[in-house]
This record gives C-alpha cells, sequence and structure tokens, in this order.
C-alpha cells in the first residue's frame, strides 16, 4: 500500500515539473523514506511475533 502512494507520489510530482527542484526531491524522498520505515515496522512485527512463538 505504501509502494503505491509512493508512485502516487512521484508521478504527481513528475506531472507538476519536470526540471529539478529542491522541493521536489524532498517530496519523492519522503515518499521512499515512508516505504522504507513501513518494511522496517513489517519485519518488526514478524519478528515480534515469531519471537512470541518460539520463545
Amino acid at each position: 500500500i505504501i509502494e503505491a502512494l509512493n508512485s502516487a507520489i512521484e508521478a504527481c510530482v513528475d506531472l507538476i515539473t519536470n526540471e529539478w527542484h529542491e522541493k521536489a526531491k524532498i517530496a519523492k524522498d519522503c515518499a521512499s523514506a515512508a516505504v522504507f520505515f513501513s518494511v522496517l515496522l513489517a519485519l518488526f512485527v514478524w519478528g515480534f511475533i515469531l519471537y512470541s512463538i518460539y520463545l
């Protein structure tokens, strides 16, 4: 779900401007960070579940 949001943000930024702009870079970086942190959260939850099952 977050990856779809990331793609949507990147597409919107690309639609608004084709030139390099610092704020466009920040928007894309924040969207990428959201994907990264969602993956970390998923790994943490899986780790917690596995820890609860096996210990």
